[in-house]
């Protein structure tokens, strides 16, 4: 359970964002631990060759993980001999996500094939040849309650407990790359696809319905230009920001401090290119937004808030005192904050 998303601002830019509670066991147990995006690029490749992407990840946690490092490695072996000093051709987006997609489906294959053996003895080649080999005997696979189980686990199609945890995954890339600029891509585990977004954001997890309604409820008030590729930055942020909020009002699963990635391909340096915001500020930043939402801090405050925190390097500290300075007198914005009723 969980809200990841991803948002183009234009050609060169656009950010990802998520929440951080996942929950385990049949209890349904939280916390608030989960990294559900992480940079798929070394930093040093993004200094090499001003390539920068995060991968974000839906369902099962460990998988969401086991996704993400093996991506990060698989770059890392193809391109991580491009220094900064030599340089080398960076991948488009389109390449990373067909590497991405290829991964996935390694993953899912070994995880329902080590199901598979746990279960019955034989892995998905051996269902599909219709015999395994047991203590150097051949084995057929004829019993029907065995075929119809193993064929659910492949398949998915009763959606089975057994293979729920693997087929239950689904994810996002987004980043940049000098070939074909900031790209979003979706994936998914269960209908075993990849595709580039069809719009400017995307929303993923248990919190994407309230996510989607509140992205395309700020949608319908931009110009065809801005949704095209003219968003205000800072605009789109408190967006993306507001649509998580939404999220965490309205869904279980999705709660604690957001991870903001920022991705600007307009910059020089690979540090500019790729920024991560997930300390003190992305929760201030989330309180301005609700407070915004609430009528307790005015557009114009809360915008001034984002642009400062996320792309004009204000400190923590001077965005808290602003956020005060621009609080309706009579303590309003603290009893909200401290969740009373405003």
């Amino acid at each position: 359970m969980t809200s990841i998303n991803a948002i183009r601002f234009n050609e060169f830019s656009g950010a990802m964002i998520c929440d951080e509670q996942r929950h385990w066991n049949d209890e349904r147990l939280k916390s608030l631990t989960a990294e559900k995006i992480r940079l798929v690029v070394d930093p040093r490749i993004t200094a090499g060759i001003r390539l920068a992407a995060a991968y974000g990840n839906t369902g099962t946690s460990t998988i969401g993980e086991e996704i993400r490092h093996t991506i990060r490695a698989k770059v890392d072996g193809k391109y991580g001999a491009f220094e900064e000093a030599r340089g080398g051709r960076a991948p488009s987006m389109f390449e990373l996500a067909e590497l991405a997609f290829d991964t996935i489906s390694e993953i899912k294959h070994r995880h329902v094939d080590e199901q598979l053996r746990g279960r019955f003895g034989f892995d998905t080649l051996d269902f599909a040849k219709g015999s395994y080999s047991s203590g150097g005997a051949k084995v057929e696979i004829s019993q029907k309650d065995v075929i119809e189980a193993a064929d659910d686990m492949i398949s998915w199609k009763n959606k089975g407990k057994e293979t729920r945890s693997v087929f239950g995954n689904a994810g996002i890339l987004a980043g940049y790359s000098p070939e074909d600029g900031f790209r979003i891509f979706q994936f998914s585990m269960s209908q075993g696809f990849w595709r580039p977004s069809a719009s400017f954001f995307l929303a993923l997890g248990s919190g994407s319905d309230s996510a989607d309604f509140s992205f395309m409820s700020w949608a319908r008030a931009l110009t065809v230009d801005e949704r095209r590729g003219g968003l205000d930055p800072s605009e789109a942020m408190l967006a993306a920001v507001t649509a998580v909020n939404e999220a965490r009002a309205n869904n279980l699963g999705v709660d604690g401090y957001y991870k903001i990635i920022l991705f600007d391909g307009s910059k020089k340096k690979g540090a500019e290119i790729c920024r991560e915001i997930s300390d003190h500020r992305s929760r201030l930043l989330s309180e301005a937004a609700a407070a915004r939402s609430e009528g307790l801090l005015t557009g114009k405050a809360a915008l001034g808030l984002f642009d400062g925190v996320l792309f004009g390097g204000m400190t923590f500290e001077k965005a808290l005192a602003s956020l005060w300075e621009n609080a309706p007198a009579g303590g309003k914005l603290g009893r909200f904050l401290r969740g009373y009723g405003a």
